[in-house]
């Protein structure tokens, strides 16, 4: 979900809803940074967070279908889209908050409601933090699915794993799992997390306007898994192409943006290489294979 601040939205002249595109997010970020304020807050001292922004734009240029496609090896990286999508994540990172790399997602997510920055992607986790730290939905926060995502459900799932045999204690795992399946218990744990319960039975009332909404969401969308919480891919993917990405996080203000998309679609390294293959004629990425700096989220 793409949390906003109302009042910096309302004051920048923009609004936003499931129609708006990436290219008028942009456009209207640029605006909120002309006129001083922090447009997009981004904490990737988790690294997730930054891969969380990529993928999202990345299944808004493909859509459900076509992310199915990309992961099941139907649809190259080099696809036209994915492209694209790479070259708005590379906009998009020069308009975040100087001290992302020095920010855990709710720190940037917190940062939303208390006005210091107009936006932030993040999961419905980021709901709950915010609610319970006293923010009040529709007034301190507001939210929408990030642009060209509104008919897909971009899910990330939490479980518990019973053993297949040789458990220490079957008989309690069963109870446990029971346990965490009782709907009162579903109920009761998903309105303290902002999350949506996974039984399609719970009752939604009681709950706020947002999380029936992201309810009614998970039971009436296509769903697709996250590739940047492991689930969409192996971890070992995620791994193999984290060097590209740390590479374009690394890379100092002004560096060319060719160089930076270049860094981003490259083939996954294999896990025990890290140096960078040749650079495209017309690049120059030197600072990119030998950075000044490390960004903590990326090392």
């Amino acid at each position: 979900m793409l949390w906003t601040n109302p009042k910096l939205l309302r004051q920048a002249g923009v609004s936003w809803n499931k129609s708006t595109t990436v290219q008028t997010m942009i456009a209207d970020l640029k605006k909120i940074k002309a006129g001083g304020k922090t447009p997009l807050c981004l904490g990737d001292k988790d690294v997730f967070a930054s891969a969380q922004l990529l993928e999202s734009l990345i299944l808004g240029e493909v859509g459900p279908d076509g992310w199915t496609k990309l992961f099941s090896g139907q649809m190259s990286f080099d696809d036209a889209k994915v492209k694209s999508a790479v070259t708005d994540y590379v906009t998009l990172l020069g308009l975040v908050n100087k001290d992302h790399s020095a920010l855990t997602w709710d720190q940037a997510a917190l940062n939303v409601p208390q006005g210091k920055c107009a936006a932030n992607l993040m999961g419905d986790w980021a709901y709950g933090e915010m609610v319970n730290k006293g923010f009040k939905e529709g007034t301190d926060f507001g939210y929408l699915a990030f642009p060209g995502t509104s008919d897909t459900f971009l899910f990330v799932g939490d479980a518990f794993v019973k053993p297949a045999d040789n458990g220490p204690n079957p008989g309690a795992e069963d109870i446990w799992l029971k346990t965490m399946l009782d709907p009162k218990v579903q109920k009761d744990f998903n309105l303290a997390k902002g999350s949506s319960p996974v039984r399609t039975d719970v009752s939604l009332d009681g709950f706020p306007p947002y999380q029936k909404a992201a309810a009614q969401d998970l039971r009436s969308l296509k769903i697709v898994s996250s590739v940047a919480h492991h689930q969409g891919a192996p971890a070992e993917f995620a791994r193999a192409r984290r060097p590209h990405r740390a590479r374009a996080h690394r890379t100092p203000a002004g560096t060319d943006p060719r160089v930076l998309r270049w860094l981003l679609l490259q083939p996954p390294l294999p896990l025990h290489r890290q140096e960078s293959p040749a650079a495209p004629d017309g690049a120059a990425p030197s600072s990119a294979r030998r950075p000044t700096r490390c960004c903590p989220a990326c090392c």
